[in-house]
Formats: structure tokens, C-alpha cells, sequence
């Protein structure tokens, strides 16, 4: 039958119905099935579906300063007072823009099971002053130019992080 203002509402709900239930009931099963089959333990439904996408694809993106100091690796000549610059910056972005940080270095924009230490994230010095930030994401390493304030370098960043598509370690970022 026709579907009009009378029974809007009806259809509506049917619809729903079957799109978000009997209409994916059979994919839904097979899932189902597909976890059993790896996981051998019903226990795994014990866990809410956040807590498995943490478990599986790595947790929000949470950190502090303390964190950032202790689990950044420093090398090639990093100077302290640049890495702290680094750090105040970082500390500061927003959840979605720490996911943006993670992907510039890492290609994965969450943190893995085990946080910030299992990312093993390092930074060094990169030349000339003063131009993008820079990164090799299959070695997780951030290249890091020297800047005057974490005014420049925070800008900086941000301009990298909203304009990398595949020119992480690449001359054209330096302006």
C-alpha cells in the first residue's frame, strides 16, 4: 500500500525494523559465528562493544605531560627545551587532534593496547629551522624542526597535520 501522512509513522517504524534487525539478522549471525569460531570462550560477550574496540583497534587518546616526557624518545641530538615545547603543544590538542598527531607519526590515529609507551614514539632534530614538522611513519619518527616559540611550533604542526596526504618525510613540507 501507498505510504501517506497516516501511516507515516507505521512504515517509519517498520522500516527501521528491518534495516537495523531483521533485515541484518543473517550478517549479524554469521559475525557472531566468525568470533566464535576465533575465540573459542563465550566469555567474549561478556565485554560492552566499546571495550572490544579498545581491546582490538587501541584506546582513546589520552595522555599527559608526565606521559609525553616520559615515553617520547628523544634522539639524534633532541634538545630538551625543544622536546618540551613539543610536549606543551601535544598536551594541549584536542582528543581528535591527538588521533591526527598519531597518524601523521604512526599512520594509525589511536594509540595501541598498552597506551602511549607501547607507541613508541621517537623525535628528532630536522633542519632547516624553522619549516614543517616532518615524519616517517614505518619507523614511528617524528623529524622535528628547531622553533623560536610554541606559538610557531604549534602552528606549524597544525598546518602539517591538515595537510599531510603521503608527504609525511617529503621536501615538499618544507616551505
Amino acid at each position: 500500500r501507498a505510504v501517506d501522512i497516516d501511516n507515516l509513522e507505521e512504515f517509519v517504524e517498520s522500516a527501521a525494523y528491518w534495516w537495523l534487525r531483521e533485515g541484518i539478522q543473517p550478517q549479524v549471525l554469521a559475525f557472531r559465528q566468525g568470533v566464535e569460531d576465533v575465540c573459542a570462550s563465550s566469555a567474549i560477550w561478556a565485554f560492552e562493544p566499546d571495550e572490544l574496540s579498545a581491546l582490538f583497534c587501541g584506546g582513546h587518546v589520552e595522555w599527559s605531560k608526565e606521559q609525553l616526557m616520559r615515553y617520547l624518545r628523544p634522539k639524534g641530538g633532541m634538545e630538551a627545551q625543544d622536546l618540551e615545547m613539543l610536549v606543551d603543544v601535544l598536551d594541549k590538542l584536542a582528543p581528535d587532534r591527538r588521533g591526527q598527531f598519531l597518524e601523521f607519526v604512526t599512520a594509525c590515529p589511536r594509540l595501541p593496547p598498552g597506551g602511549l609507551p607501547a607507541a613508541e614514539i621517537s623525535i628528532s632534530p630536522a633542519q632547516p629551522a624553522g619549516s614543517l614538522p616532518r615524519a616517517r611513519t614505518c619507523t614511528k619518527e617524528l623529524r622535528l624542526p628547531k622553533y623560536k616559540t610554541c606559538a610557531e611550533l604549534e602552528e606549524r604542526l597544525i598546518w602539517a597535520l591538515d595537510n599531510a596526504e603521503g608527504l609525511y618525510d617529503d621536501d615538499r613540507m618544507i616551505p
